[in-house]
C-alpha cells in the first residue's frame, strides 16, 4: 500500500493546491501524442535520461508526467499543458517546463527550468526499462481486463481497472481502497504496486477485482488536495454499485489497506446492504491522533530521538491535532495555528526541526487540506461497532505505522460489541505496514524488500473469500 501516514503526508505536502489548476490539451498535437517518450540531453558533462508520458484521464483531457529515468525513476506531475500554434506547452509541479512540436523524428523543442534552457529531442518508446519487483503481474494475463468510467456522486470520473477470470465465471467481486496519499490503482509504492499484486491473485482465483486511480490522480479528474474522507468514502460507493449493475456477481465485497480499511469499515456501518464483505488490511481502530502518535514516536526511535525529544514533540503534537480538530475552515484554522507555533520555545523549534523528515504530518500544507480536519475528526472504532457482515482483519506484527496490538485490540472489542460472529483476526508474525517480511518495519526498509505482499496474506484473503461461498 502503501505509504506510511508520514511519507504519504511528504508527498501531500508537494503536491498541495497545484492539481487543481491542471487544464489539459483536448485535441490536436496533445491527443497524438499520447504514450511514452524518451529524450537524452548534456547537462554539466553528463548525460541525463528523461521520461515524459501523455495519457487521457477519465473525462478525455489529456495530462501525464516526466519521470526522471537516473533518479531512480522519480515522477513528477504535469500541472498544465497548453496547446498553441501546433505546440504543446508543458508545466510540470516542479518547475520544469517544455516546449514541443511534433516532427519525423518525435517531440522536439526546448526544455527550461529556471534560467536554464537546453534544447530536447524526445523519441516514441515503449517502456523506460524500469525494474520490476519479483511480484509485479507480468503480461500476458490468464484474464481480462476491462477498463472503467466510474462517476461519483459530485461527478467526479474515477478511471479503474476491472479484472474477471476467463475460465470461469465469477461470482464474487471486491473493491480494492487505497491508504492515504495521491495513491493510484495499483497503489504503487518503491516499486511495489500493491494493488496490482492483490488482483493478479485474486483473479487468478476466480475473483473479480475493481481498483481505481484515487480522485485528482493519474487518470481520475476531481481535485485530490481538496478531497475529505467523504469524498473517498463516496468514490468507494460508486466503485460498488457499478459492480452491482452489471448483476453477475452475487457477492461484492471491500478490501482496504491503512486508512481504506477505516474507509472500508465506515461503508460497511453506514451502509449494510451495500457490501457482502470486507477486508481490513493494516486498518486502524483507534482515532488518527493515536495512531499519528505511535507513527511518529516509532519514526523518531529510528531516527536516533531521546526519549525527552520525543515527549516535547508529543506535546506540541497534541496541540498541532486539536487546532486542526476545533476548526472546520481554514481561515479559523491557520492563523489559530500559526500562533501556537509562533508560541513554541526555541527549544521546541530547535527539537521539530532537528526531526522535520519524521514530522510531516505536522506542516502547515498538511494542515490546511480538507481531509486533515476530516480525518482527525473520524472515529474508527464506532463504524467497527457497526459491522455485522463477515469480515477478515490481517495486521502486520512488525507494523510501525499502525501499532498492531492496540488497533487489533480495539477492532476486536468493536466486533465483539456489534455481535459479530463471522469475524477472522490475525496478527502475522515478522510483517509491516505494507504487509511485507520485514527485519525492523521501518519506513525506510519498504524500498529494499524485494516482496511486495507476503505470499501467506494472499492466501488468507483469498481462501477468507472463498470461504463465503455458501453465507449469502
Amino acid at each position: 500500500m502503501k505509504l506510511a501516514f508520514s511519507r504519504r503526508m511528504q508527498l501531500t505536502c508537494i503536491s498541495l493546491s497545484l492539481f487543481s489548476v491542471l487544464s489539459a490539451a483536448q485535441t490536436g498535437v496533445a491527443n497524438d501524442s499520447l504514450g511514452r517518450w524518451q529524450a537524452r540531453t548534456e547537462v554539466g558533462g553528463r548525460t541525463m535520461n528523461t521520461g515524459l508520458e501523455l495519457y487521457q484521464r477519465a473525462d478525455g483531457s489529456v495530462t501525464g508526467e516526466m519521470i526522471a529515468i537516473d533518479r531512480g525513476f522519480s515522477t513528477t506531475r504535469i500541472t498544465k499543458i497548453v496547446e498553441q500554434d501546433g505546440k504543446l506547452e508543458v508545466d510540470t509541479l516542479r518547475g520544469v517546463r517544455l516546449s514541443l512540436r511534433a516532427n519525423a523524428a518525435g517531440l522536439s523543442g526546448e526544455m527550461q527550468q529556471g534560467p536554464n534552457k537546453l534544447p530536447v529531442q524526445f523519441a516514441k518508446v515503449d517502456s523506460f526499462g524500469e525494474p520490476m519487483k519479483a511480484q509485479t503481474p507480468r503480461a500476458p494475463f490468464p484474464y481480462a481486463v476491462q477498463e472503467l468510467v466510474i462517476t461519483s456522486a459530485d461527478g467526479v470520473k474515477l478511471s479503474g481497472s476491472l479484472t474477471l477470470p476467463s475460465h470461469t465465471q465469477a461470482t464474487k467481486a471486491v473493491v480494492l481502497i487505497h491508504g492515504t496519499g495521491p495513491q493510484d490503482r495499483n497503489q504503487n509504492e518503491e516499486g511495489h504496486q500493491n494493488f496490482a499484486v492483490i488482483a493478479d491473485h485474486l483473479t487468478r482465483q476466480g475473483i473479480a477485482v475493481l481498483r481505481f486511480d484515487k480522485r485528482g490522480v493519474k487518470r481520475s479528474t476531481g481535485s485530490y488536495e481538496q478531497h475529505t474522507q467523504a469524498d473517498l468514502i463516496a468514490d468507494v460507493k460508486a466503485a460498488v454499485a457499478v459492480l452491482r449493475e452489471r448483476k453477475q456477481f452475487t457477492q461484492v465485497g471491500i478490501l482496504g489497506h491503512s486508512e481504506g480499511a477505516e474507509l472500508a469499515a465506515r461503508v460497511a456501518a453506514q451502509d449494510a446492504a451495500l457490501v457482502d464483505f470486507m477486508i481490513s488490511l493494516a486498518g486502524p481502530g483507534m482515532d488518527l491522533m493515536q495512531v499519528i502518535e505511535h507513527e511518529t514516536r516509532q519514526s523518531m526511535q529510528f531516527a536516533g530521538a531521546t526519549t525527552v525529544e520525543m515527549e516535547m514533540v508529543s506535546q506540541v503534537a497534541k496541540q498541532f491535532i486539536s487546532i486542526v480538530q476545533a476548526h472546520a475552515g481554514t481561515k479559523e484554522r491557520m492563523p489559530a495555528l500559526q500562533a501556537m507555533m509562533t508560541g513554541l520555545s526555541k527549544e521546541q523549534r530547535d527539537v521539530m526541526a532537528k526531526y522535520r523528515a519524521q514530522l510531516s504530518f505536522y506542516s502547515a500544507n498538511v494542515a490546511a487540506t480538507p481531509w486533515a480536519h476530516s480525518a482527525l475528526n473520524s472515529h474508527p472504532e464506532q463504524d467497527w461497532r457497526k459491522v455485522t457482515m463477515p469480515v477478515l482483519v490481517l495486521h502486520g506484527e512488525r507494523d510501525a505505522v499502525i501499532a498492531a496490538k492496540e488497533n487489533v485490540n480495539a477492532i476486536r472489542l468493536a466486533l465483539t460489541a456489534a455481535g459479530n460472529k463471522s469475524a477472522k483476526i490475525d496478527i502475522l508474525p515478522g510483517l509491516n505496514h505494507n504487509l511485507q517480511t520485514a527485519k525492523t518495519g521501518s519506513q525506510e526498509e519498504y524500498s529494499q524488500l524485494s516482496e511486495t505482499i507476503a505470499p501467506v496474506v494472499l492466501q488468507k484473503i483469498s481462501q477468507f473469500i472463498m470461504s463465503l461461498a455458501h453465507n449469502k
